[in-house]
């Protein structure tokens, strides 16, 4: 994430731009980095995990802890390179 504030502080905008390119950033490192781990092993972590979680029994739970981890890395990321956009506001 701190990549993300120095992004934020030298690079956006805007409060809006600096949010979503955080977001997306962030966003697709994570689909990237899950994928990369969990297609290996044909998602067998991710399912038995979905199991502690007490999802619907199926196949497809790696699909909803994807989403759920990515979008929370997301929010994480859109909020440090907003947080960086307010920095360089206040100077």
């Amino acid at each position: 994430m701190p990549v993300c504030l120095i992004g934020g502080f030298f690079f956006s905008k805007s409060g809006k731009q600096a949010f979503w390119s955080g977001f997306s950033s962030i966003f697709m490192l994570w689909v990237i980095k899950m994928l990369t781990l969990s297609l290996p092993n044909e998602h067998l972590l991710a399912n038995r995990i979905g199991q502690v979680f007490m999802l619907p029994e199926s196949n497809n739970n790696w699909i909803i802890l994807l989403l759920a981890g990515a979008v929370i890395g997301g929010l994480v990321g859109g909020l440090s390179c907003l947080t960086g956009n307010s920095f360089q506001k206040t100077k």
